[in-house]
């Protein structure tokens, strides 16, 4: 499946901002209210994802600029 750029490089910040506007709405109704855990639960999950994905990329991006750079010096 392809997603376009500018898609696939804000998801994480989507998600994360969807992540604190649930846990946020959790707090706003109390935690007498049911679906209070409902919402804080799933806004911890998207807020613990999207922090995964953007240091996963981030791994992947220094791995390849370190591989891109020891290509670089064995070729000169």
């Amino acid at each position: 499946m392809w997603i376009p750029a500018p898609v696939y490089e804000r998801l994480p910040q989507f998600l994360l901002l969807v992540g604190l506007l649930l846990m946020s709405s959790g707090i706003y109704l109390g935690f007498g209210y049911t679906l209070t855990w409902v919402y804080f639960g799933t806004g911890v999950v998207c807020s613990a994802w999207a922090i995964r994905v953007f240091v996963m990329r981030r791994a992947f991006r220094n791995d390849s600029q370190e591989e891109q750079a020891d290509a670089d010096v064995s070729q000169s």
